[in-house]
């Protein structure tokens, strides 16, 4: 039974997309936008070696480990931005999403933070539940990390 779940998860996680975005080129530098996706330095989720996936639609545009960034430039427009936790190194449940109209020629700045909930003992192993926590913010937040 212990074999079997891992391969479910295994199989789970393998269905993942993992393809990275990349931007068309044909498209007019006028009509995108600039994203900085960071994260929080939440020394809860500071010790997971696994870094969250940051997706636009169904394309990777970042993996993100504590107190990092990324800037990427997207098509202005209707954009959908989510996070998915990993599983074994690979992108897993979403856990937060949200749409938004991205206008050409902006800056825009998404903050990411899992931050710790509870502490749950299951038979002599202890697990740790959390919240995950994405939407866009200011660039007063972005540059001091808040």
């Amino acid at each position: 039974m212990k074999y079997l779940c891992i391969a479910f998860f295994i199989l789970l996680s393998g269905c993942a997309s993992t393809n990275k975005f990349v931007l068309d080129s044909k498209i007019d530098p006028e009509d995108l936008a600039t994203l900085y996706v960071y994260r929080t330095d939440a020394s809860f989720h500071s010790f997971n070696p696994e870094k969250p996936y940051i997706y636009l639609g169904d394309k990777v545009i970042a993996k993100l480990g504590t107190g990092q960034f990324k800037r990427v430039v997207i098509p202005a427009g209707n954009q959908r931005l989510s996070v998915r936790q990993p599983i074994m190194f690979m992108p897993g449940t979403e856990s937060d999403s949200f749409k938004y109209s991205f206008e050409s020629g902006k800056t825009y700045y998404l903050r990411y933070n899992f931050s710790f909930n509870d502490a749950t003992f299951i038979g002599g192993t202890v697990a740790m539940t959390g919240t995950s926590d994405f939407h866009l913010t200011t660039k007063e937040n972005y540059l001091a990390r808040k």
